[in-house]
């Protein structure tokens, strides 16, 4: 049986230790830059509280959410102390179900340009998922919602 040995020059080593470093480097970083990611919707799966202006008079709001009864509901608390039940439309009578396996999300983010973020909602009743959009000033109460159902 014969052995074989190579020899590297100081050059190939200094090379296989640079890569070597590099490759660490790489994964750490990539390790790092995923506990940072921001999901799209937030899920909701018990109450929950989000601060934010949602009037547009600059000053945070409280948009709370509540499961009650496998059911969800939503309330803004503002400033000037009034609270704003947010409902869906009259023919699901509900802004969605608690089912484990499919929780609802929920996102804010203004569309329009105005200053007053929307409110995006995916949920599901039953077997049936929809996606709920609420848009409209919350000052005056005047709020309306938008009801894609999918099957």
């Amino acid at each position: 049986m014969k052995l074989k040995v190579f020899f590297l020059k100081k050059k190939h080593i200094y090379a296989a230790i640079a890569i070597l470093i590099m490759l660490i480097l790489l994964i750490i970083l990539l390790s790092f830059n995923s506990k940072n990611t921001i999901s799209t919707f937030n899920i909701i799966s018990s109450d929950k509280l989000f601060k934010t202006d949602l009037t547009g008079d600059g000053e945070e709001d409280i948009l709370y959410i509540k499961t009650d009864k496998d059911k969800y509901y939503i309330q803004v608390n503002t400033k000037n102390n009034k609270n704003i039940f947010i409902e869906p439309n009259k023919k699901l009578n509900t802004v969605g179900t608690y089912i484990k396996y499919w929780p609802m999300r929920l996102t804010l983010k203004d569309i329009s340009r105005d200053n007053i973020p929307e409110i995006f909602i995916q949920s599901s009743q039953k077997t049936n998922q929809f996606s709920m959009y609420f848009y409209g000033k919350m000052i005056s109460l005047k709020i309306y919602c938008v009801v894609i159902i999918t099957f």
